[in-house]
Parts: C-alpha cells; sequence; structure tokens
C-alpha cells in the first residue's frame, strides 16, 4: 500500500481521496475532502470541525450512506479521533476497510452539516 501526503494552504483546499493511504493537512480555509469508492484508509490531521467539510459518494463502498445523517452515523469515537467507516471492498482475507480518520476529533464535535452525500464526484 502506498502512503501518500497532501498538504493544504491558508485558502479553501479540495482533496480527493484515492486508493492510497493518504494522510491529509488541509492548512487554514475551509477544505473539502472528497471520498469516492475504494478510497482506502485515510487520516486528516487539521480538521475544522466548523470550517472544513467531506463529501462522500453516495453508496460508497456498497454502503447505505445516502444522506449527510447517515454518514455520520457511521463515526465512532477512538484513542486517536473519530473514524468514518466507509465500507469494506473484497471478500475473505482480501477484504480491506476503507475509513478515514479525523485526529484530536470526537464524534460528539460532529455534526450532519460536516458531511455532504453526492450522486457524482
Amino acid at each position: 500500500t502506498e502512503l501518500d501526503y497532501m498538504s493544504g494552504t491558508q485558502f479553501s483546499d479540495e482533496f480527493v481521496s484515492s486508493a492510497d493511504t493518504e494522510i491529509f493537512t488541509g492548512g487554514t480555509g475551509s477544505d473539502v475532502f472528497v471520498l469516492g469508492g475504494g478510497s482506502g484508509t485515510d487520516r486528516i490531521t487539521d480538521f475544522d470541525k466548523d470550517a472544513d467539510s467531506i463529501e462522500i459518494l453516495k453508496n460508497i463502498n456498497d454502503t447505505s450512506i445516502t444522506e449527510a445523517s447517515s454518514a455520520l452515523s457511521r463515526v465512532t469515537d477512538t484513542s486517536d479521533g473519530a473514524l468514518i467507516n466507509l465500507g469494506y471492498t473484497g471478500t475473505g482475507s482480501d477484504q480491506i476497510l476503507h475509513s478515514i480518520l479525523l485526529e484530536g476529533i470526537s464524534k460528539d464535535d460532529l455534526t450532519a452539516s460536516n458531511f455532504t452525500v453526492s450522486e457524482i464526484l
């Protein structure tokens, strides 16, 4: 698995996740993190719950994510931050969990307004 580091600017940036594992640092500004099918196991180091947002493909990886509230329902707390489960691909020993970790953020910090669910990315 490849590891990619992506850094933003002081402006509003858009980051698009790939099948690689990415570590995003958005910087200041209202950043958008876009997650499509097979998006890998990613993390955001500086998610700003008041400014940044996460755009997710509807029904990503055969999940039931159809609206912002269903994306929010897939968030759990970990010792590192809020983990968003974006479903699995593959079967058996080849099964992969796709997720994004929001470092230093708690599930309780997030609301449905932090998410957008799109038919097409």
